[in-house]
């Protein structure tokens, strides 16, 4: 017997009207958590890829600076020997001292040497190239990088190579801050492996450039 028309609707209404039913919000709500942790997720990581990423762009900043301020010196590099290469006058490259004589002689990994008032021996920067601690009074951000350097002479007194690297604490290194004055240093503890970086623990980032002897007399 063939059920009527108006009976059969009424029974459709009837069963839309009653809703969804719990095991049909209970699957609503895992995709929804599902979906909301995958972007929470996606969030942080893009977060940890920005700062990695601006990290890498202020380490290069600095790299660069420091191999231009040996360009610079080597326009001061006018005589034959050491002469020439002293602290006053090259700060950077008097580390070869008498070796510049010597073919494939190396001073090895070094912190930076005092510049100035500016940079005292072996300050660690932070990004915009300020030491920290920084002077008596003045506040200064938190440095970040440890820069070393190393002097190789390819050509006795001609031609010298300037390689410079940059490290710093990765974030899962799980490494505190020091916050006391003395309590950083460069290279840090942990930084190293003997004279190599703890790739471990630190980014790196390493540049070079060929520095000529200016043999134009002032």
């Amino acid at each position: 017997m063939t059920e009527p028309r108006d009976l059969r609707t009424s029974r459709r209404t009837r069963a839309a009207g009653r809703g969804f039913t719990l095991i049909e919000i209970l699957m609503s709500i895992v995709i929804f958590v599902t979906a909301g942790l995958g972007l929470l997720a996606f969030q942080e990581a893009l977060m940890r890829s920005n700062s990695s990423a601006n990290d890498v762009t202020a380490a290069t900043y600095i790299g660069e600076f420091w191999l231009e301020r040996g360009r610079l010196e080597s326009l001061l590099w006018n005589h034959i020997g050491a002469g020439d290469l002293t602290v006053a006058r090259t700060p950077l490259l008097a580390a070869v001292g008498a070796n510049v004589s010597v073919p494939n002689s190396s001073t090895g990994w070094l912190v930076l040497p005092a510049v100035g008032t500016t940079f005292g021996v072996g300050a660690p920067l932070n990004r915009y190239l300020e030491t920290w601690p920084g002077p008596p009074g003045t506040a200064r951000d938190y440095a970040e990088f440890c820069v070393q350097y190393q002097v190789t002479v390819l050509m006795a007194n001609e031609i010298l190579r300037l390689e410079v690297r940059v490290l710093w604490f990765k974030q899962s290194a799980g490494l505190t801050r020091p916050t006391g004055s003395a309590a950083w240093t460069c290279p840090a503890v942990g930084m190293l492996t003997g004279a190599n970086p703890n790739l471990q623990n630190v980014n790196m980032i390493q540049l070079a450039s060929t520095l000529w002897r200016n043999q134009v007399g002032r």
